[in-house]
């Protein structure tokens, strides 16, 4: 259902990042990548997007990609409370 909700609405940052997390939760992490990245391309500003676009692209062990996301939702949300997780997978990814 999520699937066609979201050919509906392509340009919606919100029913595709629902999208990935619909692919998270069934494991999918190449398909919730790109649906979190959609999210991003329709609204630049959604910085848990690029949070879980980066959570993501870290299970599918894309170092370069897990970076950029993570450090992108670093700098739009400075005070959210996951930013001491995120300092940990960046210090961990960038020590591989």
């Amino acid at each position: 259902r999520a699937r066609e909700a979201a050919a509906g609405f392509p340009d919606d940052p919100f029913v595709q990042y629902e999208l990935g997390l619909a692919h998270a939760r069934r494991n999918d992490m190449a398909a919730a990548a790109q649906a979190f990245d959609r999210a991003t391309q329709a609204d630049p500003r959604f910085a848990y997007a690029y949070y879980s676009g980066g959570l993501a692209y870290d299970r599918l062990n894309r170092s370069d990609l897990t970076i950029a996301r993570l450090e992108m939702f670093a700098r739009l949300a400075p005070d959210a409370p996951e930013r001491p997780e995120v300092a940990s997978i960046l210090q961990t990814v960038r020590g591989r």
